[in-house]
């Protein structure tokens, strides 16, 4: 978790902050005890700060892992011999070395998978030199973070079962360590889950920036590698012309692209951090499945869940906590919990003409929490979650007449409707052009007779797909609203 990677000051130069990491741990140790992670553990931990933690008083959990920089030429054989002895796994990220491209990777090091004595190995045993490095965590007992978009490499990571090192291999690739790191990390960082981040903002006892935000979703389909390559990118030019709230989730598989996006704007002088509202939503295996590809559920108490999400905003890892999906009798459920300390700030759900969730609305204005529209475009039937019977929103006959009395787009219609409702419209796009052109939806304003049209729209329509959880006992929409 973290709100601010690497801020700066006005000068460009790294500034820091201390943390007490047993009052992190403790933190953590409170979201496993309220089911919000199945395990902790930690990344770039040294000894002395893995014994700081084993050894403070009252430890509930010890972490289960410590992921570090590790290959043939950074080897972390005392680390690996001390995690052992604390029954640590050791999880390896740049198993491989790592890429030149990336802006955080020292580019004077040697290439690792070109290593002479690597190679032989590997033409030894009929194998990539790939596949050599990883199989050498493995026999030493070390977790592999093998990364890949390429499905061809995918598939071949996966035969480093297929062989195994002679001891003679071993020794040879342990001479390898030269204690080099490719990654020129300035800070450590701890691996666990977080629910919703966001900086300062006045509203709802945060602060809004507008009303107008960018979603940028991950599409979970064959254009896998090309979406992410636009990710950055979309998210830069939706800060440029002027988005201040972006829209993400660990399911999206977007977060490090985002990321990177906020550091460049961050650097260039475009924004600061103040000004922007990051929200995302936690998850480990969203929807895990069964070995025959059914969907396996599980039921989580949502007061619980609530309290350990107010927990982390009383240790200062997120500014707001919000819900998504939520029906109005759930969120009763957590606005009549005794002891709550924090309503949600907002419920996020799918909203738009055909489904303009006006009674939901209501109640959320009656107990002041915004309402977040999902989808305010409806949504592309090509997608493989939408229902694809469903008509197209943006190709309706009254949005369309709407539009063209006011020489504006059905999209910047169906927008400006959300943000007259009160309502805060989450907007998607790779497109520089649609970008620009929903952020117009400030330049006019639709009339009541307008909104009486458009109002009259709603149909119930859902455009997401949510039937095969519909036998979950927290499943939101059997209720009207």
């Amino acid at each position: 978790p973290g709100e601010e990677l690497f801020p700066k000051d006005e000068n460009g130069k790294m500034m820091y902050d201390s943390v007490d990491l047993c009052r992190t741990w403790e933190a953590l140790e409170k979201c496993k005890d309220a089911g919000l992670a199945k395990s902790i553990g930690v990344s770039n931990f040294n000894h002395k700060q893995l014994e700081k933690i084993l050894n403070k008083p009252g430890l509930k959990y010890k972490p289960v892992c410590n992921q570090v920089e590790c290959h043939p030429y950074l080897n972390q054989n005392k680390l690996l011999e001390f995690c052992k002895s604390h029954d640590i796994v050791l999880v390896a990220y740049g198993a491989l070395g790592s890429q030149r491209l990336k802006n955080w990777v020292n580019p004077n090091y040697p290439i690792l998978l070109e290593d002479p004595v690597l190679c032989a190995i590997a033409k030894k045993h009929k194998q990539t030199p790939a596949l050599v490095a990883l199989r050498y965590q493995i026999q030493r007992g070390v977790v592999v973070l093998a990364k890949s978009y390429n499905r061809k490499r995918i598939k071949e990571n996966m035969q480093v079962l297929d062989f195994e090192l002679t001891p003679e291999d071993m020794k040879a690739i342990d001479g390898l360590n030269s204690n080099i790191r490719y990654y020129d990390l300035v800070l450590a960082h701890w691996t666990t889950v977080l629910a919703f981040t966001s900086p300062k903002v006045k509203r709802f006892g945060s602060t809004l920036p507008n009303f107008f935000m960018f979603k940028f979703e991950y599409i979970l389909d064959i254009h896998l590698e090309v979406v992410k390559s636009e990710a950055e990118k979309a998210v830069m030019r939706a800060i440029d012309v002027g988005y201040r709230h972006i829209d993400s989730a660990y399911i999206y598989q977007n977060e490090e692209e985002i990321g990177r996006a906020i550091q460049m704007k961050l650097a260039d002088g475009t924004v600061k951090r103040g000004d922007l509202f990051l929200t995302t939503k936690p998850g480990e295996d969203p929807i895990p499945e069964d070995t025959h590809g059914n969907i396996t559920f599980d039921t989580v108490d949502l007061c619980i869940t609530w309290e350990a999400l107010e927990k982390c905003k009383d240790a200062g890892l997120t500014k707001s906590i919000g819900v998504s999906n939520f029906n109005h009798k759930q969120l009763e459920k957590i606005l009549n919990k005794p002891g709550l300390k924090y309503k949600p700030v907002c419920n996020q759900v799918e909203c738009h003409p055909y489904l303009n969730q006006s009674k939901l609305l209501e109640f959320c204005e009656s107990k002041d929490i915004l309402l977040i529209a999902y989808a305010p475009l409806g949504s592309d039937l090509r997608k493989k979650w939408v229902k694809k019977e469903n008509l197209v929103l943006l190709q309706d006959p009254v949005l369309n007449a709407i539009a063209e009395k006011h020489r504006q787009t059905p999209a910047q219609v169906a927008l400006r409707y959300q943000l007259q409702q009160g309502v805060v419209a989450l907007a998607k796009s790779f497109s520089e052009k649609r970008i620009k052109e929903n952020f117009q939806v400030f330049e006019f304003q639709l009339t009541p007779e307008d909104m009486e049209c458009l109002d009259g729209l709603t149909r119930n329509i859902h455009y997401f797909d949510y039937g095969e959880f519909a036998h979950h006992p927290d499943y939101p929409f059997h209720e009207e609203y």
